[in-house]
Order: C-alpha cells, then sequence, then structure tokens
C-alpha cells in the first residue's frame, strides 16, 4: 500500500488507494484485517449512495460476481452496507490498467486487443 494514511472500513478492512474511478463509483484497494488479504473495494460515488437504483444494481452486481468461478474473472468476495452505503469486495489483481495501458502506448492492434478480450 501507498504512504497514505489508511482507513479502517466496515470492521473487516482497511482501505487503501483510489485504484480507480467510473461512472458509478470509485475502487480502493484495502486489506482484509483477518487475512492481511489484498482486496479491491468498489464504493458508490456520495452521491448515488442512498440511491435506490444504484443499491439494487450493486446487490445484483454483487450476486453475479460471486457466481463467476473463472480464471480470467475477478470474483467477489464480500458485499454488504456500511452506514447506509453499498460495498462490494473483490479479489485484487495487481497491472496496469486497460485505460493506463493505451495512455501508454497508445491504441492496441487487432491481435493485441483480441489477445486481452
Amino acid at each position: 500500500m501507498s504512504g497514505r494514511q489508511l482507513v479502517p472500513f466496515a470492521d473487516h478492512y482497511v482501505l487503501g488507494e483510489t485504484l480507480g474511478s467510473g461512472g458509478m463509483g470509485t475502487v480502493h484497494s484495502a486489506v482484509e484485517i483477518a487475512s492481511g488479504r489484498r482486496v479491491a473495494i468498489k464504493l458508490p460515488h456520495p452521491a448515488l449512495a442512498g440511491n435506490a437504483n444504484v443499491s439494487r444494481r450493486f446487490r445484483a452486481e454483487a450476486r453475479a460476481g460471486a457466481q463467476l468461478d473463472h480464471p480470467n474473472t475477478i470474483r467477489v468476495v464480500d458485499f454488504g452496507g456500511e452506514e447506509g452505503a453499498q460495498f462490494l469486495v473483490m479479489e485484487y489483481v495487481a497491472g496496469v490498467s486497460l485505460d493506463q495501458l493505451v495512455h501508454d502506448q497508445g491504441p492496441l492492434d487487432t491481435d493485441a486487443a483480441v489477445e486481452l478480450v
């Protein structure tokens, strides 16, 4: 984790750095306190945290992710609510994001894009 101060979260995790952000939420690195395992936690943007549609989408994503068991997918390992906001805990996979890869190397050629997909 980075030199940033770590923040306790949901009694089981310690939040670390922000890994990325999208239209619905932000993903943070974290550590599961009991096991010391590094995970990724997705949180809805604060402005969306109380939105019933966002809560439904997070629950649906959690259920779908928990059902998946394939080497090319990230597993959902926990799901819950913290002060009314949903959170989704996933396996942490180290590496460069697709966004960063394209930024650093430019558009991918067809063969490279097909291999990633």
